[in-house]
């Protein structure tokens, strides 16, 4: 699964109805003898206190074999399902009326019976059945023999679970098929079996039932074994109109006219895979579709009057998905691949096997609208979920612990797929600043996470799909390949595949593979990185004329103690690169063994040395403030003799040392001092992170001018060169739109000029404006502008189909300086009939985002925490960065408190829990830095502001 970070275009460098429960599958299987009632109710007294009502919220059913078969037998609740059924087909027919928006819908699990019981537990959630609804039969030779009667059903709704009793003995060894007749709702929730609309350029909306089941939403769609590592062959039956078209994983098989003007049509049998993976569409899509060398048929699915817009996916999916065969040295093994586009959708898309689903902006590119971040980011899109076909769905995670083997390696293996396909995209060289720091900068909080964690239930699972599970597990697998060398990195990549495909492994299974060409014991090494949370601090010292490397763990407030002990202490097996100024360097990597080591490299007073060459590794690096002053002066004198990673990497960590007290704020400033000489992209965006922290804290000051004026005199120049022209390499046009946003902020004239310019054009004559430079012409437009302006940006944003125009429009309306404008905006976000539910949450954002409506937005948060709780708590993305986007630009005791309060009267944060501890976190570090640094850096912006000013 990608997340839903959509193109955004580069910004300034400012600031860093749902279904209720049924009440049949509440009440249904509880009233039974009185024996059983009896028993429940002392069980339940024991356990949990007075069991309110008639549902049974912690029930599952012990063991009750032959040998226990009396009125002993109690219940108990485990998250995990038992061992003692494994599934091994499913067959699944469902119904889903577009009109009434519910489903009708039989699914048939045939199981294997592990060890002898009577006791039956698989998953349902929002699910309408009884005990009568549910048939279990022997299978002998395929065939469906005598009835195993069900004696009680009883529903664990805590744990999403269904326990029954049967009168039966289930055999060991033997099969079994267990038959359910259910009924459900198409939600709006986007996730489990969910309605999508979409609106033609006419104005008609037309409706649509598609499916999201990672992680545990499988279960709302059909009752189901919903754990990864019980994977089944699976055959889907869908009932649907006959001008709809019925997609799922595999091809369709047949179509049956059934009557009442509905079609029947069958799916080949899939081949052995999780439930979170199964997928099936109804719809009235267009398709295009091409074969691949291989024989592979890759389709692309849009609604009909965006089918123009599929072009780039299509011929992407047909690269990627071949180059990747020959990569991984594993033939794609579905006959078809189709890549579909969905209206309403959480995330980015979904790698469900052979029919991968999309949010729009993800997949669709119009040739005119859409800017070269638009299509970079459908391009990783689809990169990365063709990779999930191999890590992930060939060979999937046994337990959601270990989430990072499916998103880290997708989140690396993207680029190279990029790279195949459009190497002028340069990915690799922007991986440090996409990856590498993305990553650092959640994981140098005390809050966060080890990258593989115990989870248990759905909110903890959600709260993983996190930039530790993605960019932390990219950022280590790019040292582990710089560590083995690419060819025995590959060869242990194919092995593993090779060795697990069509079933599960766990880390471990992964470090043996790759251990089988190493010189070093993998697991050792990478049990450091996988099992701690965090990353080193490597402090170069001086000691008899060479250098000490001492290593301690990163935090960016030393004041903060990490929230949970250490396998290992905070110590990692790092492997340290280096170039000097002399151009020495180390073709295998100097080993820190959980402790300092001495690197052969001679002192030198007038010189420089700068370690972890092109950023490889996963680690800052501090050194003696003399080599810092080396490297600033050869920054400012030939900065070119560094590559671009290594440029990238100085400003980000001097930047974030200067934050957690390592260096000075002055050492972290000069080092940006040549800024106005950088014409590449990485670096600049790399330096952002440590000014935009700068500029977020003093934004509500009286000094944000001096800040100001300093950022425009490194911008101006740079962007001066690049005049404002849509014209260079793909990083040359990232790097002018960045500087055309930040400048136009912060007012400087030609870039305000151009800017309104452009946007009169758009909004009295209608013109066209150049896609690249869109978010700065719209955002400039309503931010300069007023009452008029908003509202036309408002009606485009109404009127508009293509979905990356309609992105950036919305993202526009958050611009305002008007406050009751931007209350507008979040009024709005709640309204489904005005801002799809995806996007809300963006939108509630981007208000908190901008210093005019940072109160708005909380003071929004707070009132309508109910409504945002039930759309977006249980989602993977949403609701985390909710919560860290109304909060973490905080930066005094009295908000700090505030927000606590809050939160401590609502403490239900679902999948958010883990994302509120690190805003606290985040919020006490603004304090400090503003009790701290805040003179310092004052002090530094008026010596060094520019002339003019």
């Amino acid at each position: 699964m990608e997340t839903s970070d959509d193109e955004q275009g580069q910004r300034p460098l400012l600031f860093d109805t749902e279904e209720p429960e049924s009440k049949k599958t509440q009440i249904v299987g509880l009233l039974k003898a009185k024996k059983w009632a009896i028993v429940f109710v002392i069980a339940g007294l024991l356990a949990i206190g007075i069991v309110v009502g008639l549902v049974a919220t912690k029930s599952s059913i012990v063991d009750c074999s032959s040998k226990t078969d009396s009125d002993k037998c109690f219940f108990t609740g485990k998250t995990r399902l038992p061992k003692i059924l494994e599934p091994l087909t499913y067959t699944v027919r469902l119904h889903p009326n577009l009109t009434t928006f519910k489903f009708d819908g039989t699914v048939e699990i045939v199981v294997l019976c592990l060890e002898s019981t009577r006791r039956v537990v698989f998953h349902q959630k929002d699910l309408q059945f009884s005990k009568d609804d549910i048939t279990i039969h022997e299978v002998e030779n395929g065939k469906l023999n005598g009835a195993v009667g069900v004696e009680e059903m009883r529903l664990d709704l805590k744990d999403e679970q269904v326990i029954l009793k049967t009168r039966q003995l289930l055999h060991k060894n033997k099969e079994y098929a267990i038959k359910v007749t259910f009924k459900g709702n198409l939600n709006e929730k986007l996730e489990g079996f969910y309605k999508s609309s979409y609106k033609t350029k006419a104005g008609q909306i037309k409706y649509l039932a598609t499916t999201h089941f990672e992680a545990t939403a499988a279960r709302q769609a059909f009752p189901c074994f919903d754990e990864p590592a019980m994977k089944a062959n699976f055959t889907i039956i869908l009932v649907h109109e006959k001008h709809l078209e019925a997609l799922s994983n595999m091809p369709d098989m047949k179509k049956l006219d059934i009557g009442n003007n509905l079609t029947e049509t069958h799916f080949e049998q899939s081949v052995k895979m999780s439930t979170y993976l199964v997928a099936f569409v109804v719809c009235d899509f267009k398709h295009v579709g091409i074969t691949t060398a291989n024989g592979k048929k890759v389709r692309v699915w849009t609604p009909p009057e965006e089918i123009n817009e599929a072009e780039l996916a299509l011929t992407s999916a047909n690269v990627i998905l071949t180059h990747y065969e020959k990569y991984f040295g594993v033939a794609y093994p579905l006959p078809k691949q189709d890549l579909i586009a969905i209206p309403d959708f959480s995330a980015g898309a979904m790698e469900n096997w052979g029919l991968i689903t999309y949010r729009l902006t993800s997949l669709l590119v119009d040739p005119k609208e859409s800017s070269t971040s638009n299509r970079q980011w459908v391009e990783t899109v689809v990169a990365h979920e063709l990779a999930h076909q191999w890590f992930g769905n060939l060979v999937t995670m046994k337990w959601w612990d270990d989430l990072w083997l499916n998103e880290g390696f997708a989140s690396y293996v993207e680029n190279l797929g990029v790279n195949k396909f459009q190497p002028d995209m340069k990915m690799m060289d922007q991986f440090v600043i996409s990856n590498l720091q993305r990553s650092m900068h959640l994981d140098q909080l005390a809050n966060s996470h080890p990258i593989s964690v115990v989870v248990k239930n759905p909110d903890e699972i959600s709260s993983l799909f996190d930039d530790i599970s993605y960019h932390k597990g990219a950022s280590l697998i790019n040292m582990l390949n710089n560590v083995l060398h690419e060819d025995n990195f590959h060869a242990g990549l194919k092995s593993y595949l090779q060795k697990y495909k069509f079933s599960n492994a766990a880390t471990d299974d992964l470090w043996n593979s790759l251990s089988q060409n190493a010189s070093i014991d993998v697991k050792k090494v990478m049990d450091t990185w996988t099992l701690q949370m965090g990353f080193p601090l490597v402090t170069i010292k001086k000691e008899d004329g060479k250098y000490l490397a001492k290593q301690e763990h990163f935090l960016i407030d030393p004041e903060a103690k990490p929230a949970q002990t250490s396998p290992y202490n905070y110590k990692w097996y790092v492997p340290l690169t280096y170039v000097t100024d002399k151009g020495k360097t180390n073709s295998e990597p100097v080993w820190m063994n959980l402790g300092d080591v001495v690197l052969d490299v001679p002192v030198d007073e007038n010189g420089w040395l700068k370690v972890n060459r092109d950023q490889k590794g996963y680690y800052r690096v501090n050194y003696p403030l003399g080599n810092w002053k080396n490297l600033a002066k050869t920054l400012q004198n030939n900065h070119k003799s560094l590559s671009p990673a290594d440029r990238a990497g100085l400003l980000n960590d001097v930047f974030e040392l200067a934050r957690a007290g390592k260096v000075s704020y002055e050492t972290a400033l000069d080092m940006v001092s040549y800024l106005d000489k950088e014409k590449d992209y990485v670096p600049w965006r790399a330096a952002t992170s440590g000014l935009s922290y700068i500029g977020a804290r003093l934004s509500m000051t009286p000094y944000y001018g001096l800040y100001q004026n300093y950022i425009l005199s490194k911008a101006t120049p740079v962007l001066d060169e690049l005049k404002f022209e849509d014209e260079g390499s793909p990083l040359q046009k990232y790097l002018r739109d960045m500087l055309f946003s930040t400048t136009a902020y912060y007012d400087y004239k030609p870039a305000v000029d151009k800017a309104k310019e452009l946007f009169k054009e758009f909004m009295v004559n209608n013109a066209s404006v150049r896609a690249n430079f869109r978010y700065v012409v719209y955002d400039t437009g309503v931010r300069l502008g007023a009452r008029d302006e908003w509202e036309f940006m408002w009606d485009k944003y109404q009127k508009e189909i293509v979905a990356a125009e309609k992105t950036k429009l919305l993202s526009s309306l958050s611009a305002s300086r008007e406050a009751w404008l931007l209350q507008r905006c979040l009024e709005y976000a709640l309204n489904t009939s005005l801002i799809k539910s995806q996007d809300g949450d963006s939108v509630i954002s981007s208000v908190a985002g901008n210093p005019n409506g940072r109160l708005l937005a909380w003071d929004f948060f707070r009132l309508h925490w109910a409504t945002l709780r039930k759309r977006y708590g249980s989602e993977a993305f949403s609701f985390g960065r909710l919560v860290k986007s109304v909060t973490t630009h905080f930066q005094t005791e009295f908000h700090y408190n505030e927000v606590k309060t809050f939160f401590d009267a609502h403490p239900d944060l679902g999948s958010a829990a883990r994302s509120l501890q690190q805003a606290y976190e985040t919020i006490k570090s603004n304090i400090r830095w503003v009790e701290k640094y805040e003179n310092e850096v004052i002090e530094w912006l008026r010596k060094h502001q520019p002339p003019s000013s």
